[in-house]
């Protein structure tokens, strides 16, 4: 059983977030993940994975963070939301490998996650992003965009890192998180396909050029240390080809357009 302490609706932090919502980045967040004491848990109450809210402590600082167990895979034609998927996974290795990716491309939406056993489970820990709603809630309460170039930018990167990770949950605006100044993608665990093809329904328009480039520099030993012990080399094949799809239609885009009318710095 988990200690006493539950994790109140608000919660008293520590520090003070910084201007995109998270109390630590980088390298100190990911210690932090990794070693802070569990103080406390609650559910989150939404998702079909479960997932859980864990208050972590370091001694300094104290923040929640998402816990995630599931790692379900499924061999051959499954039905999943009203559609049918080829040799279906969900799993919170694949938290970890958006995490890395993100970092790979420059897009700091992704929260920091790591993988730790906690209690005889092993999962997912994402560290907790404050000052945002979810999108679906923003739209349902007409909540205004406070940074209408901000928010365009990240949905349009978002779009993008959904057609390379070949997300088959990437309807879901519940697991778009809209803060002051920028946005945050959550929820990446079916992301990661086999598929060699796009998502019909997604087709950008427009790019940021940094993550243009760094897609141009993806390799397959680029992806393999950071992404390698939680994607399988299929995985990895199937994002790589993908990649070179995207590139393609964005480098046709520029020709017909030029790169003032689709590329965005």
């Amino acid at each position: 059983m988990w200690p006493a302490i539950v994790l109140a609706s608000v919660v008293l932090v520590s520090a003070s977030p910084s201007q995109d919502g998270l109390l630590l980045t980088g390298s100190e967040a990911e210690i932090f993940l990794r070693e802070a004491k569990i103080e406390g848990s609650e559910d989150i109450g939404i998702g079909v994975t479960k997932p859980q809210r864990l208050t972590l402590s370091d001694g300094t600082t104290t923040s929640p963070a998402a816990w995630k167990t599931v790692d379900i895979f499924k061999r051959g034609l499954t039905r999943v939301d009203g559609k049918v998927a080829r040799d279906f996974r969900d799993s919170y290795k694949f938290e970890i490998a958006a995490y890395e990716l993100d970092k790979l491309l420059g897009l700091g939406f992704v929260p920091p996650a790591v993988e730790r056993t906690i209690r005889g489970e092993t999962g997912s820990l994402s560290l907790w992003v404050h000052g945002t709603v979810t999108e679906w809630d923003r739209q349902q309460e007409n909540i205004p965009i406070k940074s209408p170039k901000g928010y365009v930018e990240g949905m349009l990167n978002l779009r993008l890192f959904h057609l390379l990770t070949h997300n088959i949950d990437y309807k879901n605006v519940r697991n778009v998180l809209v803060g002051d100044g920028k946005i945050w993608a959550i929820d990446h665990s079916r992301a990661f396909r086999n598929s060699k093809k796009l998502i019909e329904e997604i087709k950008p328009q427009r790019f940021s050029r940094s993550v243009l480039e760094a897609l141009r520099g993806l390799t397959m030993e680029v992806l393999q240390e950071p992404l390698g012990k939680w994607l399988a080399k299929r995985q990895l094949e199937a994002m790589l080809a993908r990649r070179d799809l995207i590139v393609e239609g964005a480098d046709k885009l520029i020709a017909e357009r030029g790169e003032e009318a689709v590329l965005f710095d």
